[in-house]
């Protein structure tokens, strides 16, 4: 077998378990709110790389009846895992779906929040749960609103300006009274205080009049120039717009009104009696019985139902046989029919129900009492009731446990009652309708129009291959919306491959990137004995030192959140300053911390030193500088930043350091890039390298145009806004892309978009640069962009060095990438479906499900509402960072001690808050290790630091099958924000 060869063997597998963690991350994100691939680290291939490696290969060869698996097979496997990863929570589909399904949810979308007014209009309905025609239909009623209030405004200002001429006159007419009361004479004290108020009067009217003719000004400019003729006419004209308003207004609550109808469905799921789950998929309240049950229902039910069709046809042509096709069919159902049998089931689950929660009742009346002892008693017997609480509190947890069983029975019992009851009104029908042939006689029409009623019946009774293999929830209304989604993401995730193939060989192979996070599972397989066996790193006792390590200080951590021995302190890893910091000259660092994180440390210690130092150096180099703009009185803290348009000091500098970094970065790949349109700088590369390269360049640049079409003319956003928001994106991708291949970081996140750069130069309240126009844009950004910290784009770039390390073959390659991400996207799309039609959205996850999808529509209303001006700080700290950046870049060419620039750029990123303090200590190790030691050293104490990493994996791992047997989430894991 050729050592590169990717097997279809190893392509089954890893389609397998790309679907297989897909679905599962839907469903334990769901149940216990844990997410297995919040970092580039994604938990679960990587746990399942090292099974292959540590059991299942060894049991291969042990059995020597199937071929072990090569390193190629392993890694292709992982690669699949990897890359797909992300896609069910923070990478596309819980960002997809909350969001195709929430427009039109009636308590969100109301009077209220304004959505129809600020949101509705600007965006494509096809890509939404939504009644097509919603958005010109809103788009209408907007613009009836505007000229609404265009005229009512018109009015006022008119009957303003008359108003405050009066009033001015009146002033006039009283002042000159008042003067003339006393023309020669020296006014009294009392007269000149009245004339004085008097004058103050008229000059306040006549400044009211004049801003009331300022204003009646602009609405002059505007057509409505003259003032009696706007006294005269508008009060009709604004009746007679008032009723066209309300009646668009009512045409838009009709769409309204169905597509409301469509999401509530989705929000609180699907009625009793209906099964969003297909019949086939065994459910957590099923047992052997239940499961199977389903099936001989389908099957016998089957049965009746074609003997019913057989009776139906009969009807003309030989009713003689009616009767006892009728009769086959009660027959086959009746044993189907025992409603009494799953009754005294669900009454006896119902008695245990009853028994445990009164012993339940009383066991924790009796754990209080004991813990009401324990507290007032002395240390020696508090240590002696210790034991009888813990005794208590686990008779308690099993008692939990079998209330759960028991719901879950009843749940099953309750499900089989209906199913019972339901085929046995059917089999009454069926009688009746026998019954009624052989006695009175029946015409063929009559006998068909009742068969025909009973067949619906057949589904109510759980006989269905529709609910047997799809389920119930309405799919065909999702096509449009997740149709139009797939297209765009689509050919996203094309360019985005194509991009990282692009820019691969200048960044591998010019500039020697080393991928840190591919050295990874690299290590964790490589083995340097020409038989095989066992990798290297699992030979090194420096490996499973650092794997105690970890695992140590984190297992302590879960066995004091598990509550397994109450009282225990778990260990603080946080280091937070705001203690030490609070009322003191730092405290604008209340904030920072030096969180110790072992998979951070781990991995810093495998990327090079120059890149290490900057990412810890420039983040110490800001807080210097906010110490020294704080205690100069320029600053009172480093301000608010959020993702959608507002930067604080640190992420503007990172911004405008970002933009330099990457147009740099992009322009040393550009002959890569454009490869297509001259394929000569390819002519030195292998014959195969230059297919994909040119490939390649054809469908970054036809992906790329396709993306801006379809946002342009199907979304509905400016074609200028559209190009610039591809450009900028592209710049922030390949950052935050570098930032993982060269940085080695766990995780990126930006608050950096390209509408940080509109309002910070612009503002968004000018009519070249108003949220409407670019409002499509913010929801394509918010579903693939926004929180980039599972970005694809990086695994992409990961699995494309391992491609190359490993010599695999370019088109299976690609064949298998495409595969999981296909396979990945389609399942959890699929079981994010039908877990929200089987609890309801509104009881899944709270950030995805609801969180996100309302905070993103409340957001842009917000921003059309009441847009931000151009924000002068901004734009200042974000040509500080460019210049800087510009420089360093530069300098760089002649001094070689001046640092690398990612540590600058990576400012935009919230997550190194947690990061640098851990990417110090790798730095430090890395530095001592490589000064006082030699290569091989170097290759010996790597294995410790991969151990720190491993080490924390099986604990997430481990934490989350705590979390759920508990119940309760443990929270140990590798996202850090």
């Amino acid at each position: 077998m050729n050592d590169n060869r990717i097997t279809w063997r190893a392509l089954a597998v890893g389609a397998f378990f790309a679907a297989f963690f897909a679905a599962l991350s839907i469903y334990v994100n769901s149940q216990a709110a844990i997410i297995f691939a919040a970092t580039q680290i994604s938990v679960l291939p990587f746990l399942l790389l090292i099974l292959m490696v540590l059991a299942l290969n060894p049991l291969l060869r042990l059995v020597r009846i199937v071929r072990v698996f090569s390193l190629v097979e392993l890694m292709i496997v992982f690669i699949m895992g990897m890359v797909s990863a992300g896609i069910p929570n923070f990478g596309l589909v819980e960002q997809v779906v909350p969001m195709a399904g929430s427009l039109m949810s009636s308590e969100w979308n109301n009077p209220q929040s304004e959505w129809n007014r600020y949101v509705v209009p600007y965006v494509n309905e096809a890509y939404f749960l939504a009644e097509p025609g919603t958005r010109a239909a809103a788009a209408d009623y907007y613009g009836a609103l505007k000229k609404l209030n265009e005229l009512e405004a018109a009015q006022k200002a008119a009957e303003r300006v008359l108003d405050c001429r009066a009033r001015a006159a009146e002033a006039d007419t009283a002042l000159r009274r008042l003067e003339a009361a006393a023309p020669g004479a020296e006014p009294t004290r009392a007269q000149k205080l009245a004339l004085r108020r008097a004058q103050l009067e008229r000059e306040n009217l006549r400044g009211e009049a004049d801003a009331a003719e300022k204003e009646w000004a602009e609405f002059a400019a505007r057509g409505h120039a003259d003032m009696n003729r706007v006294l005269r006419d508008y009060p009709d004209r604004i009746a007679a717009q008032s009723a066209a308003a309300e009646a668009v207004r009512m045409r838009l609550k009709v769409l309204e009104e169905r597509a409301f109808k469509k999401v509530a469905q989705f929000r609180r799921g699907l009625p009793r009696g209906l099964s969003a789950f297909p019949g086939v998929f065994p459910l957590p309240q099923d047992d052997w019985s239940s499961y199977t049950g389903r099936l001989r229902r389908l099957r016998e039910g089957r049965a009746a139902l074609a003997a019913l069709k057989e009776a139906r046809g009969a009807a003309e042509t030989d009713i003689a046989r009616v009767p006892g096709l009728l009769l086959r069919a009660e027959e086959i159902l009746g044993p189907l029919a025992d409603a009494a049998a799953q009754q005294e089931r669900l009454e006896i689950v119902r008695i245990e129900e009853e028994t445990l929660l009164a012993e339940h009742t009383e066991l924790d009346q009796s754990l209080k009492e004991l813990n009401i002892r324990r507290r007032q008693a002395n240390r020696g017997a508090a240590l002696a009731l210790e034991s009888d609480v813990r005794g208590l509190s686990r008779d308690l947890k099993r008692l939990d446990d079998r209330r759960a069983d028991l719901r879950m029975a009843r749940e099953r019992c309750t499900r089989e009652y209906d199913c019972a009851r339901n085929i046995g009104a059917l089999v009454g029908r069926i009688a009746e309708l026998r019954a009624a042939v052989e006695q009175d006689g029946m015409d063929a029409a009559g006998l068909r129009r009742r068969i025909n009623a009973m067949l619906p019946d057949f589904a109510a009774a759980d006989i269905s291959l529709r609910r047997y293999f799809i389920g119930e929830l309405p799919w065909h209304i999702w096509a449009r919306p997740l149709g139009r989604w797939a297209l765009l993401i689509g050919l996203s995730y094309i360019a985005l491959l194509a991009l990282n193939v692009l820019i691969f060989r200048q960044w591998a192979h010019n500039e020697m990137i080393t991928y840190p996070l591919a050295e990874l599972p690299k290590a964790l397989v490589y083995t340097a004995r020409p038989e095989g066996g066992l990798p290297d790193v699992f030979r090194n006792g420096l490996f499973w030192m650092g794997l105690a390590l970890s695992g140590a200080v984190l297992g302590w951590n879960l066995l004091c959140k598990s509550q397994v021995v109450p009282g225990l302190s778990p260990l603080n890893l946080l280091n937070g300053w705001s203690a030490y910091v609070v009322n003191t000259p730092l405290e604008v660092l209340m904030n920072w911390k030096s969180e110790v994180f072992f998979t951070m440390i781990g991995l810093a210690f495998l990327i090079p030193k120059n890149i290490s130092f900057s990412l810890w150096f420039f983040y110490l180099l800001y807080m210097l500088q906010l110490l020294v703009m704080y205690w100069s009185g320029h600053i009172d803290n480093e301000g608010s930043s959020q993702w959608w348009y507002m930067a604080n000091i640190k992420t503007s500098e990172g911004a405008g350091a970002m933009l330099v970094f990457a147009s740099v970065v992009f322009y040393k790949c550009r002959r890569y890039i454009l490869c297509g349109f001259n394929p000569g700088v390819l002519k030195d590369l292998p014959a195969d390298e230059r297919r994909e390269l040119r490939f390649s360049s054809w469908a970054f640049m036809g992906a790329s145009l396709g993306i801006i079409l379809q946002l342009w003319l199907d979304m509905g956003a400016n074609l200028f806004y559209t190009v610039f928001f591809y450009a900028v994106t592209l710049l922030i991708v390949i950052a935050m892309v570098r930032a993982v291949a060269e940085g080695g970081l766990l995780a990126v996140k930006t608050y950096i978009n390209p509408f940080h750069y509109v309002r910070a130069f612009c503002g968004l309240d000018k009519a070249y640069s108003a949220v409407p126009l670019f409002s499509p844009l913010l929801m394509y950004c918010g579903v693939l962009f926004l929180d980039l910290k599972v970005f694809i784009a990086p695994a992409m770039a990961n699995a494309i060095k391992l491609r190359d390390d490993f010599r695999m073959r370019r088109g299976a390659f690609h064949l298998a990438l495409a595969l999981a991400i296909v396979l990945a996207a389609v399942i959890a799309a699929a079981t994010s479906l039908m877990m929200s039609y089987d609890r309801g959205a509104d009881n899944m996850s709270s950030w995805f499900y609801t969180g996100w999808p309302r905070s993103t529509m409340n957001t842009l209303t917000s921003m059309a509402k009441n847009p931000p001006g151009a924000s002068m700080s901004s734009a200042i700290w974000m040509t500080v960072g460019g210049v800087v950046t510009g420089l360093i870049i530069y300098l760089r060419q002649f001094f070689f001690w001046m640092p690398h620039p990612l540590g600058l750029v990576m400012l935009v990123n919230p997550i190194m808050q947690s990061y640098w303090f851990s990417i110090f200590l790798g730095w430090m190790a890395n530095s001592a290790i490589t000064k006082y030691g030699h290569k091989h050293t170097y290759s010996r104490a790597c294995g410790f630091f991969i151990g720190l990493i491993v080490g924390e994996l099986v604990l997430v791992m481990l934490s989350v099958a705590v979390s759920l047997i508990t119940g309760h989430n443990i929270n140990i894991d590798l996202n850090r924000n």
